[in-house]
């Protein structure tokens, strides 16, 4: 029960397609997607509760990676005191028939590191074998990377699948390096330098409260530094402002609800963090070259979600009557 919007397949083996997905999902039911293939989910607004297979991840929300290593069905559950759970996902399904699975749980199989760093096949292979969830696991820089995927997806000019599939494989390799990390008992860069540093919280201070009134004196006082120096330190690291990279934030967020819901202008531009809808109209054309209606009418290349199934919820496995299925 959802839409699928910025959509590029197929992609450069072993990729296969990356898109948008918003799914809804009602309280007291289910969504049921079941997929064959290996794939990275990255969460970029909502929350709501899964389960893959029989493991329960739990709630999922904004900044987190769900790794799910082979054909699965995954069970979304709308958050308590919600009539209606919304999820915004990034997801990145990799071409299935590229890999070597355990016969025993028909997941990716761990290979030796031999060819890690030449065989991209292999790389994944080892960092995505295993059921995965990462709370707040999205860094910066792979904002940055799934803005320039958005919009190569939305422009398609030419060459653009070879820019996604390029930009996408750096992606799952900052994701599969994040996991490398976790638990290591040293860093496993080097540290970045001060500038650099200041420039990346920014970042995800921006990502976690774009939804919020913000001032430069917030950002600054998050990082216990004056707003004169984090703006400028920005601006010479990032080439943009701060709140210029703030307004694309909410530009994006705006966009996936203008794709995926009927809600008003007007309530698009509260969720998207904007104080009138005025602003965020004046914003949304300086940004896209038009307006938040013409968009919406384009339908910002949605597609209904396949393989996908509503039901009661605790209805046990298999489809019960009355059942949606929604097939593209």
């Amino acid at each position: 029960m959802g839409k699928s919007f910025h959509v590029v397949r197929p992609l450069e083996p072993p990729l296969a397609e990356v898109e948008d997905r918003v799914m809804f999902v009602p309280r007291g039911k289910e969504l049921v997607v079941e997929r064959p293939e290996p794939r990275l989910l990255l969460i970029c607004d909502g929350r709501v509760r899964l389960a893959v297979d029989d493991v329960e991840i739990g709630d999922i929300g904004p900044g987190d990676v769900v790794v799910v290593p082979g054909p699965s069905r995954l069970v979304y559950r709308a958050a308590q005191n919600r009539a209606v759970s919304r999820l915004h996902v990034f997801r990145i399904q990799f071409d299935g028939s590229q890999f070597t699975y355990d016969p025993k749980t028909s997941w990716l199989m761990r290979l030796g590191s031999r060819h890690e760093e030449t065989d991209f096949t292999v790389f994944i292979q080892n960092h995505f074998c295993e059921l995965r969830h990462l709370v707040r696991g999205q860094t910066a820089a792979m904002y940055t990377l799934l803005e320039a995927i958005r919009q190569d997806a939305e422009t398609e000019s030419r060459g653009f699948r070879h820019r996604v599939s390029a930009r996408t494989r750096l992606l799952v390799t900052l994701i599969g390096e994040r996991l490398a990390a976790l638990g290591a008992p040293v860093p496993m860069r080097v540290e970045q330098p001060r500038p650099r540093w200041i420039t990346e919280q920014i970042k995800e201070y921006l990502l976690t409260h774009a939804a919020e009134a913000l001032t430069l004196e917030d950002v600054a006082r998050h990082l216990r530094l004056s707003a004169e120096h984090i703006a400028r330190v920005f601006k010479r690291e990032e080439s943009t402002t701060v709140f210029d990279f703030l307004r694309d934030i909410r530009i994006e967020r705006a966009k996936a609800l203008l794709a995926s819901s009927s809600l008003s202008v007007h309530d698009i531009s509260r969720q998207a963090g904007y104080s009138s809808s005025t602003l965020f109209c004046r914003n949304f054309k300086r940004v896209t070259g038009g307006t938040p209606a013409a968009y919406r009418q384009k339908g910002g290349g949605r597609r209904s979600i396949s393989g996908s199934t509503i039901r009661a919820a605790n209805s046990g496995a298999g489809e019960p009557p009355g059942a949606r299925r929604e097939i593209n």
